[in-house]
């Protein structure tokens, strides 16, 4: 079960000057939406929220100006570099009712199958409808079976009781495939630095 954080927040004003204010101030600039009601912008504690969010909390209980409201985590932005969040939105619900959420994937195990083969990953989350309080923090897939030739699919992972798969079930998520095979592209692309040679003897003949 996904646990629920408090954190408080204050209305704010719209605006990137404002936003800007925010920032500077320690705080996040937030969108509250959802439930047929009118958004409204925010400015919660930045320090609480990322450390909450880097514990894989995505519902908060939060106080806005003495009221309270059930939030889930529907997106956050990053800068430019990707390193800083710069904006979250929040998505009001009822602990009774479900959400699409994107869940990472985490392999775990040795696959039998890396001696003689290589592992390689297709897909690293699935998207899933869940109740809110069983959202995951993430999904894990064991590889400990695979061979050879074997491959994991989203319709094999495990999702928590009650939730949904709405990524392709046929979709990929992990194989195992010959070493030669992996090889073969990296093997052609060596021999291709002929053709450059021969181009550049041609051009010493002409200037000659």
């Amino acid at each position: 079960m996904t646990d629920t954080v408090v954190l408080k927040a204050e209305q704010r004003e719209v605006g990137s000057k404002h936003a800007a204010k925010i920032r500077a101030l320690g705080k996040l600039p937030g969108v509250i939406y959802g439930h047929k009601q009118e958004p409204k912008a925010i400015a919660v504690e930045y320090k609480a929220f990322l450390d909450a969010l880097h514990h894989g909390h995505r519902l908060f209980d939060m106080e806005v100006d003495g009221t309270k409201e059930t939030l889930l985590v529907k997106d956050v932005q990053f800068d430019h570099y990707g390193k800083d969040v710069i904006h979250a939105d929040f998505m009001r619900v009822d602990l009774t009712e479900k959400a699409h959420v994107t869940v990472s994937i985490v392999l775990k195990g040795d696959a039998p199958g890396a001696v003689k083969g290589v592992v390689e990953t297709e897909m690293d989350h699935v998207e899933i409808n869940c109740l809110v309080t069983s959202i995951p923090e993430t999904i894990d897939v064991s590889i400990r079976n695979l061979e050879v030739g074997d491959s994991i699919y989203a319709k094999d992972v495990k999702l928590p009781f009650g939730a949904e798969l709405l990524s392709d079930p046929d979709a990929v998520i992990v194989h195992c495939v010959a070493k030669k095979k992996a090889m073969e592209q990296p093997e052609e692309e060596s021999d291709s630095p002929q053709e450059p040679e021969m181009i550049r003897e041609k051009k010493s003949d002409d200037q000659d």
